[in-house]
């Protein structure tokens, strides 16, 4: 292994850690409804495409995400978040 390929490997698991430590944030987040950090967290031209079963919901910019994403926080309701995490290959 060169040095141009520990260098390489090195920037690689930084970006890997970066990514787990962002989605770490958005949850938690959502899970303490934290609306002010949420937004920071996010760029404002984020697109969002969710696609499930029976529904297909997009949207574009960081104010409309956070609207959508404010709507049903409710103080006597909760969630639960399931966040799966893909296998990593470099």
């Amino acid at each position: 292994m060169t040095e141009t390929d520990l260098a390489r490997d090195v920037r690689i698991l930084m970006d890997i850690e970066a990514i787990k430590r962002l989605k770490h944030r958005y949850f938690r987040c959502i899970d303490m409804a934290n609306l002010l950090e949420l937004a920071e967290l996010l760029h404002e031209d984020v697109t969002v495409d969710f696609v499930g079963g029976s529904y297909r919901f997009q949207l574009t910019g960081r104010d409309e995400y956070v609207r959508m994403i404010a709507r049903p926080f409710m103080p006597i309701s909760s969630a639960s978040i399931t966040a799966i995490t893909p296998r990593s290959m470099f």
